[in-house]
């Protein structure tokens, strides 16, 4: 089991990816969630759970999430809804439990982690995730899981950055 004091990375959605890695670790632990249907009450509610289990289990310096995307890039309300109420929850879990939280943009992260935030040739963003998170050495079980492990590489590169300073 990875040591407490890592990085709990999520990409949020009605199947949250997770990943957590502790100091040091070179791979993550990674999965998914998935939430509760009939609604975003129900949704909202059983993120809290599993987010609240996993901050119990891993203990982690930081929770980091894929930021929400503003609602013009939408196009369901009710997606960004979702996204908005995931966020401020996962916001405020990690508030809760003293924990730091950060977000960054999905482009930024894929930018620098992928080197590029286009699809590839004949295939999707997510063919691309899951490819590079092969070429790692690491078996997400699916895409949600795979853009966990993307956003936890790069957060486990910013902290490296900010001690290397």
């Amino acid at each position: 089991m990875p040591a407490p004091g890592g990085i709990l990375a999520l990409d949020l959605s009605s199947v949250v990816g997770f990943a957590y890695g502790g100091p040091g670790d070179n791979a993550p632990t990674c999965g998914t969630w998935r939430l509760a249907s009939g609604g975003l009450g129900p949704l909202i509610a059983s993120f809290e759970n599993e987010l609240e289990d996993a901050l119990i289990l891993h203990a982690p310096s930081l929770v980091f999430v894929e930021a929400p995307m503003p609602p013009t890039a939408l196009s369901h309300a009710q997606t960004w809804r979702q996204q908005l109420g995931l966020a401020a929850s996962a916001e405020a879990a990690a508030w809760r439990h003293s924990v730091r939280y950060r977000e960054q943009s999905a482009t930024t992260v894929r930018s620098q982690i992928l080197g590029t935030t286009r699809h590839p040739p004949g295939g999707t963003i997510k063919d691309l995730v899951m490819a590079w998170c092969h070429k790692q050495g690491w078996n997400p079980v699916d895409h949600n899981a795979g853009d966990a492990c993307v956003l936890w590489e790069f957060a486990r590169r910013e902290q490296q950055k900010a001690r290397a300073a």
